[in-house]
């Protein structure tokens, strides 16, 4: 049974664009942004966009206790594609470490409870409006790609909210502190899936198996005999990596 959320219903009001990152390689110069969700929670991105005309976008959503460098090699790759990626550092993770307004606080995700977690939606809400309002960004045309924890956050918020494209999970669980997905994903609609994992990550093998029975949208399954959890899978299964950029590609275009 799905998991109700209570979410704040006001939307992201600022953000903040810095000076581009230095180039590495071929794809898009990434520039730093910062988004501040609903409940003050002032979130570190960077935005891989280049071109002159409105391009689909991809959401990338780290695993738990990494940080956006982890898709930077993914995000140069789409970019490289006319596809804008978006990668953020999800709240007490990387940069992502104020709350501002009436109520500061640093936040450290390793002090997190499961309410905490539970405001990472906020997080992906916050970023998919950036999107969605970005000029150079077609917010009709998004998907996300999300890796253990923001593999899940990414699945929960599209299934309560809609308006994605595609998903694609790393690694994901039944539940990472609190946010459930097995109820989420039978409520996907007009989203195609891509679900993958390692068999030498017992757990998240066993939930992407459950998840392809579940789902009630297209759903693709890759199972690995190891890789490891989450981002490493990039790392670990180039053959991964060319499939993800594939499907992306796919989705979007």
């Amino acid at each position: 049974m799905k998991r109700s959320i209570l979410l704040i219903t006001a939307l992201c009001a600022l953000l903040v664009i810095a000076a581009p990152l230095a180039a590495q390689g071929d794809g898009p110069v990434g520039s730093t942004v910062k988004i501040v969700t609903s409940d003050q929670v002032v979130l570190v991105g960077t935005l891989y966009q280049s071109g002159e005309q409105a391009q689909p976008g991809a959401l990338l959503l780290h695993m738990m206790g990494r940080s956006r460098s982890d898709f930077q090699a993914l995000a140069r790759e789409l970019g490289a594609r006319g596809i804008a990626c978006l990668a953020i550092d999800l709240r007490g993770h990387g940069e992502s470490t104020q709350r501002i307004g009436e109520h500061p606080a640093e936040l450290d995700y390793r002090r997190f409870t499961n309410d905490d977690f539970a405001g990472m939606l906020l997080d992906v809400r916050a970023a998919r409006s950036f999107m969605t309002e970005h000029p150079m960004i077609q917010g009709n045309a998004v998907m996300i790609v999300g890796a253990s924890i923001g593999a899940n956050a990414a699945l929960v918020y599209t299934a309560q909210h809609g308006g994605v494209r595609g998903l694609a999970l790393l690694s994901p669980g039944l539940d990472y502190r609190g946010l459930t997905t097995q109820g989420a994903v039978t409520e996907l609609r007009d989203c195609r899936l891509l679900l993958a994992a390692a068999q030498d990550d017992e757990y998240s093998a066993r939930t992407v198996q459950r998840l392809k029975e579940s789902a009630q949208v297209d759903a693709e399954l890759l199972l690995y005999p190891a890789g490891g959890h989450g981002t490493r899978l990039l790392q670990n299964r180039p053959e991964l990596f060319a499939r993800l950029v594939e499907f992306i590609t796919r989705t979007l275009q």
